[in-house]
């Protein structure tokens, strides 16, 4: 890490439990500083883009984006976060072609891995889906994470209607880490839908209880 990312405002605008207005402004302090190397201020220009995600304000992220790959063509993680906000503004060809540019770059990093699964999945491109949700659980159970993967598997196959393979997914979460809220949800919708409604209550409230807003979470896939 950069000594300029070492400082206080370094610190601040590589921090995702910061607040965004604050993370916005730190990174502008970084990229004031003329000294800095032009691969720290690609990666303030990456930061600053989060920052504006968090904000809501895609307008001004992209721009970010664009210039962090313009400074440094080397960085996966510009590539990603151009991925992701591209996805989010329905530019799909471009979203994805970043995600595989990041992991050419980074082949061992999950994010990249994590908004194909995810992205294929709230497409409803089934089988190319779990290819790249089976490929990301293969991955992170190589790297040791806690995380699995499994409920992001679990959800494409809510979504696919494989809700046995579902249930088993979001089971094999949950026993590993029975706090998993999305597992917790996604097992109590695929219960209501083959009719254990008692089942279905017990999991989603016990879901809500530790995140209130997980239903948020699982608009974006529109499970029918």
């Amino acid at each position: 890490m950069s000594v300029a990312f070492e400082k206080q405002d370094g610190q601040d605008c590589a921090d995702y439990s910061k607040e965004a207005n604050l993370r916005v402004l730190a990174c502008s302090r970084v990229l004031a500083d003329t000294r800095i190397s032009t691969k720290v201020r690609a990666l303030a220009h990456i930061k600053r883009g989060e920052a504006y995600i968090m904000k809501a304000d895609r307008e001004r992220a992209l721009p970010e984006y664009e210039e962090s790959i313009k400074l440094d063509p080397t960085n996966w993680e510009g590539y990603n976060g151009r991925g992701t906000l591209l996805f989010k503004l329905n530019q799909v060809d471009r979203a994805f072609a970043d995600y595989n540019k990041a992991t050419e770059l980074n082949p061992k990093h999950t994010w990249p891995w994590i908004n194909r699964c995810e992205g294929l999945t709230i497409l409803s491109r089934f089988e190319e889906a779990a290819d790249q949700c089976n490929k990301l659980i293969q991955l992170l159970a190589e790297q040791g994470f806690k995380w699995s993967g499994l409920s992001a598997r679990g959800v494409l196959h809510l979504k696919w209607k494989k809700l046995d393979l579902a249930i088993a997914d979001f089971d094999e979460s949950l026993r590993r880490d029975p706090k998993d809220a999305v597992s917790l949800y996604g097992r109590g919708l695929a219960k209501q839908k083959k009719g254990d409604n008692s089942g279905a209550t017990t999991d989603m409230n016990a879901a809500v209880t530790l995140n209130p807003t997980i239903a948020e979470y699982f608009e974006r896939y529109k499970i029918q």
